[in-house]
């Protein structure tokens, strides 16, 4: 089996985007951003919503504030979702 090397293309990067008189492109960002902000106050709501209902019944003991360990977990899901993202950016690789 000969071992050739891979050929790999580089993505150009911002400075030499703009050099060669090119913008990049807007759309990724503004997706982005627009879908980070309705899935927060998505997010924000039901987090709300869930906190007041708690607080309205009386049979509903007092709520703990969070811990380590769930503020972790939520840190651990967020890092994996990005790197999901990054990953649907990335050119599909051949297989050999």
């Amino acid at each position: 089996m000969s071992t050739q090397p891979r050929k790999t293309t580089a993505l150009p990067n911002r400075s030499a985007l703009l050099k060669a008189g090119k913008q990049p492109k807007r759309q990724p960002y503004i997706f982005g951003a627009l879908g980070g902000l309705l899935t927060g106050l998505a997010g924000a709501y039901l987090f709300a919503r869930a906190a007041q209902s708690a607080d309205d019944d009386p049979a509903t003991p007092e709520r703990p504030p969070l811990d380590n360990g769930q503020i972790f977990a939520l840190v651990l899901a967020l890092v994996a979702l990005v790197r999901q993202i990054v990953e649907m950016g990335n050119p599909p690789q051949k297989k050999k």
